[in-house]
């Protein structure tokens, strides 16, 4: 995917224009481009390798059957990104409909498997002891607020890019990185404190 310093949102006007006039080497030329990157950003959303697979393949085959109705003055990262979260709105809204019609039918047997020890699997995957605080106090976020520093901090989306793909406004976004923040910042709080003792 284009990093935050190399992307050039002018080339998307171009980009768009052949994509819109049936020319599959730019279609794949995007796929390429940012395949790896919106991939993350789903398997990070629904937590499953497989399950974010299946939503980006499904997302760039929507994109491509509706090629001739893109806007021609998007801005393509924004619009993929946007599309991907609401793809996640989907997929969240589909698991919770699964989940009550499991649940009306198992009602009153508990689900022993659905109590996760997030503590226990980030100490196996993560090294760092800080990046798994703090990586564990973003998974204790709100969706919206979730969302919002993934694209933000993961995948480098401007303000007004994760305006425009989760559909909400710039102060929304600023409200939402703000929270996001101060839950960080406190997760960070005993570690810096360690160093200090550990210093004197």
């Amino acid at each position: 995917m284009p990093s935050v310093s190399t992307y050039d949102p002018t080339a998307d006007a171009e980009l768009v224009r052949r994509i819109r006039a049936g020319d599959d080497s730019a279609f794949d030329a995007l796929v390429r481009a940012y395949y790896a990157g919106l991939l993350q950003y789903l398997a990070s959303t629904v937590r499953a390798q497989d399950v974010a697979e299946e939503l980006l393949h499904d997302l760039f085959l929507r994109l491509w059957k509706r090629r001739h109705t893109l806007p021609e003055d998007i801005t393509v990262r924004a619009y993929l990104y946007g599309a991907a979260h609401h793809h996640v709105l989907d997929h969240r809204r589909s698991v919770r409909r699964r989940d009550r019609a499991y649940d009306a039918v198992s009602r009153g047997v508990p689900d022993q498997s659905s109590e996760a020890a997030p503590w226990d699997t980030l100490a196996m995957l993560e090294q760092n002891e800080l990046r798994e605080a703090l990586h564990a106090a973003a998974e204790t976020l709100p969706e919206r607020c979730r969302d919002v520093w993934r694209l933000s901090r993961e995948h480098g989306l401007s303000y007004s890019e994760i305006a425009h793909a989760m559909g909400i406004s710039i102060n929304t976004v600023k409200t939402q990185m703000g929270r996001a923040l101060g839950v960080l910042r406190e997760a960070a709080k005993p570690f810096f404190l360690l160093l200090v003792l550990v210093h004197r």
